[in-house]
C-alpha cells in the first residue's frame, strides 16, 4: 500500500484506525487478507466524510443557546407577567395624574371619574403590548404627556391671577419646569422603544 495516501485506512470490520500493511485488525482481530485494499482505503475514505460533515464541538452552538432564550422573550411568562405589572403600574400613575390635573382645572366628581376611566383604559391598553419593552415605551409616554399637561394649571378657574398677562407668564413657567421631568420620562420610553423587537402588534 502508499504509505504517503492520505485516507486514514481502517478495519471494514470494527471501523477503527490501522496500520497500512496490518494483516490483521489489532482491536478486533479480524483478518485483513480477506478485504481488498480499496475496501480498506473506502472505509477510511467513508469515516473522513462523515468526521468532515459532522460539525466540530466548537461550531456547534451549545445547548443552552439554543434552548435558553432571552428572559424577555415575549413568547415567555416571565414577558407577559412584567408587560401587566408594568401596565398597571404606568395605567394607575398616569390615571393618578389626571385625576389632580382635572380636579384642579374643573371639579373633584369629574377629576375622579376621568382619573378611574383613563387610569382603566391605558392599563389595559399598555398590559395588551406584546413585549415589556414597548409597554415601558408607551406608559412613559403617557406619563409624560399627563405631566406636560399641567402647563395648563393657569388657565384654569381656580388659577388666583385674573390677567390674561400674568396667567401667559404662569404657563411659561410651568412649561419650563415640568419640560424636565417630561423630557427624561419620555427620553426612557424613547430607550425602551429602541430595545424592543420589530413586531410590537399584540394578537
Amino acid at each position: 500500500m502508499d504509505t504517503m495516501s492520505p485516507v486514514d485506512p481502517r478495519c471494514p470490520e470494527c471501523g477503527e484506525p490501522i496500520g497500512m500493511t496490518s494483516a490483521f485488525c489489532i482491536h478486533c482481530s479480524a483478518d485483513l487478507t480477506d478485504y481488498s485494499e480499496d475496501t480498506i482505503l473506502g472505509t477510511g475514505e467513508q469515516r473522513g466524510d462523515m468526521q468532515r460533515s459532522s460539525p466540530s464541538h466548537a461550531s456547534t452552538p451549545s445547548e443552552n443557546s439554543t434552548t435558553d432564550k432571552a428572559l424577555l422573550d415575549p413568547d415567555r411568562l416571565t414577558d407577559t407577567f412584567l408587560t401587566a405589572a408594568v401596565g398597571l403600574v404606568g395605567g394607575f400613575i398616569v390615571g393618578v395624574l389626571l385625576l389632580v390635573f382635572v380636579t384642579g382645572m374643573l371639579s373633584a366628581a369629574l377629576g375622579v371619574a376621568t382619573g378611574f376611566l383613563v387610569w382603566l383604559g391605558t392599563t389595559i391598553y399598555f398590559a395588551r403590548r406584546r413585549t415589556v419593552q414597548e409597554a415601558v415605551s408607551k406608559a412613559a409616554y403617557g406619563i409624560a404627556l399627563s405631566l406636560l399637561l399641567y402647563s395648563l394649571i393657569p388657565f384654569s378657574s381656580t388659577w388666583e391671577a385674573n390677567s390674561l398677562t400674568t396667567r401667559l407668564t404662569d404657563f411659561v413657567v410651568l412649561l419650563v419646569i415640568v419640560s424636565i421631568p417630561v423630557a427624561i420620562i419620555a427620553g426612557v420610553g424613547h430607550l425602551a422603544r429602541r430595545f424592543a423587537p420589530d413586531d410590537d402588534t399584540r394578537t
